[in-house]
């Protein structure tokens, strides 16, 4: 049986939003479909990041790593869009209980 999907950046970005949607409001679930209905899946995950910390939410399962390291796979750490400084903010983020 073949696995590497689950390897795939834009399929854990899928994942991970399906895992978080509940948590957030309407518009909030709009723009993070709408960045990854046009595949740009770093978008996606930033917004998802973005919001989940303006309202100081996590997802049941998440995993600090895990999605560190699909932050830095998508080169959010250089290059994000959003906002300025997105591993300030992601790390700000995750830290909090």
């Amino acid at each position: 049986m073949e696995f590497s999907h689950l390897m795939d950046p834009q399929y854990q970005v899928a994942c991970l939003i399906q895992q978080s949607l509940e948590l957030l409001g309407s518009a909030a679930c709009k723009e993070i479909l709408h960045w990854q209905h046009h595949d740009e899946f770093e978008r996606a995950f930033e917004a998802l990041v973005l919001e989940l910390a303006e309202i100081q939410a996590k997802p049941p399962e998440f995993d600090r790593k895990e999605w560190a390291t699909l932050a830095e796979s998508l080169g959010l750490w250089t290059d994000s869009v959003l906002v300025g400084d997105f591993r300030k903010v992601f790390d700000r983020w995750a830290a909090q209980q």
